[in-house]
């Protein structure tokens, strides 16, 4: 999937620059897991990584409802 929306222009440097945006939650997780850890102590590490997990998943489904509305609006007119 990537490969097809990167088109043919110089595919190697978007691939790459697509490969190198995978590495920015496990970079920025990390350093926050251990900030929290340090700061408040693991238990709140884990409190915040499981309200993390669910914003992103409430941010998922608010663009998924966005998405689905945007399509069904486009069928109908």
């Amino acid at each position: 999937m990537v490969v097809h929306a990167i088109g043919k222009g110089v595919a190697a440097t978007k691939y790459a620059f697509c490969q190198s945006l995978g590495n920015l939650p496990v970079v920025y997780m990390t350093a926050l897991n251990g900030y929290v850890h340090d700061k408040f102590g693991p238990s709140w590490m884990l409190l915040g990584e499981a309200l993390a997990g669910i914003v992103c998943v409430i941010a998922g489904l608010f663009v998924l409802r966005g998405i689905l509305d945007r399509s069904t609006r486009a069928t109908v007119l």
